[in-house]
């Protein structure tokens, strides 16, 4: 029998609830009516001028960043209950960032669309038996992940630092004047002869800033790689030994490599589709 006819035949609420097993709760409860939008802004383009601000600025907190966006997008205010919801949206619980977070989202911002805009240089070290200890300086693009130069030699020298870049740009000349390099604070790098030749040469410097080598992660990954698969799997008597498995490694890196990153095709594969030529 339904609580309604037990009603109507003049026993109470708490009397008929309790006749059919049921609670006083449970016959209030009205279900909410669940948001369509929920989870979402109405407005897409707060939410890109949010996430773009908060890479910008990625130390302010939801109530600046609300009185910033009422002065940039028109005059129109931004309630700062919107920005909250934008950062929960995007995962941004806590929008004060660390030293790293910082240094990782300018990162973000730098993310390249396209060749020849931010290169990675840095040095890495092999053994070669009786020669003991040689260098390989190396210049990678980071958007088509091709190995574009190096120079290996028994010195750790500066001069070999620059002879890579211009080896990079002998490959791609059209680079001078537009592309960033990207270089760790090795003494190298930062020295004036260095410095001085990036200038020259139309090179726009870079460094990452100190005890932070995710900033140049695709030439660190680039290292961890080629070791891998073409140092570690062999053993050197000599620089002249390693010296002909590094060109070898050249070439079958760019030319019949995979990369993940791109689709698994190879570097030089990946640029031909763009109607890159590669000399």
């Amino acid at each position: 029998m339904s609580v309604a006819i037990m009603l109507n035949q003049g026993l109470s609420l708490r009397k008929a609830l309790a006749a059919v097993g049921s609670s006083q709760g449970s016959y209030y409860y009205k279900p909410k009516l669940v948001r369509q939008d929920k989870g979402r802004l109405r407005d897409p383009l707060v939410l890109q001028e949010i996430r773009e601000l908060a890479l910008k600025k990625p130390i302010y907190g939801t109530r600046m960043m609300a009185a910033y966006l009422s002065k940039e997008i028109g005059g129109k205010p931004v309630n700062r209950k919107l920005v909250q919801h934008a950062f929960r949206i995007m995962g941004w619980n806590m929008p004060q960032m660390t030293k790293k977070q910082i240094l990782r989202a300018k990162d973000k911002m730098q993310k390249p669309t396209g060749i020849n805009q931010l290169w990675q240089s840095d040095m890495t070290y092999i053994f070669c038996g009786v020669d003991r200890w040689c260098y390989l300086f190396n210049v990678i693009d980071t958007f088509s992940r091709e190995w574009i130069a190096y120079v290996f030699d028994t010195l750790a020298r500066k001069e070999n630092a620059i002879q890579a870049v211009v080896r990079a740009l002998g490959k791609h000349p059209e680079a001078t004047g537009k592309v960033i390099l990207r270089c760790d604070n090795g003494p190298q790098y930062i020295s004036d002869a260095f410095q001085d030749s990036m200038k020259a040469l139309g090179i726009n410097l870079d460094f990452i800033a100190y005890s932070t080598p995710e900033q140049n992660g695709h030439v660190e990954s680039f290292h961890g790689r080629f070791k891998k698969e073409y140092v570690w799997t062999q053993e050197f008597n000599s620089f002249q030994d390693a010296e002909k498995a590094i060109s070898e490694a050249f070439i079958d890196y760019n030319q019949r490599r995979p990369h993940s990153a791109l689709g698994y095709l190879s570097p030089y594969e990946f640029l031909s589709r763009l109607g890159v030529k590669v000399n």
